[in-house]
């Protein structure tokens, strides 16, 4: 298998994850119950993208021209504080 699928396959493999982020969550079951614009595929995607340009700029970034798709930084950290760090 080529690099590039392999590395399509891990992509696709996030969204899987996001079907039962519970077994990734501080807080099994509580955490990422919620619709909200930075779920749990769309963090660790935005973990993955992000560059070395600052938060705002990477957030912005992502976004797109998509204003309503905009979070603020105090979103991400709330969201990511939710991963857990061993899982």
């Amino acid at each position: 298998m080529t690099y590039p699928n392999q590395f399509k396959n891990s992509l696709l493999e996030i969204d899987n994850m996001g079907r039962n982020p519970s077994q990734f969550s501080r807080n099994p079951g509580v955490d990422f119950t919620r619709k909200r614009n930075l779920g749990f595929s769309t963090l660790i995607h935005f973990q993955l993208y992000m560059g070395a340009k600052s938060l705002d700029n990477e957030l912005t970034k992502y976004a797109g021209l998509d204003e309503k798709a905009i979070v603020s930084k105090s979103a991400f950290y709330q969201q990511r504080k939710k991963l857990a760090s061993d899982p």
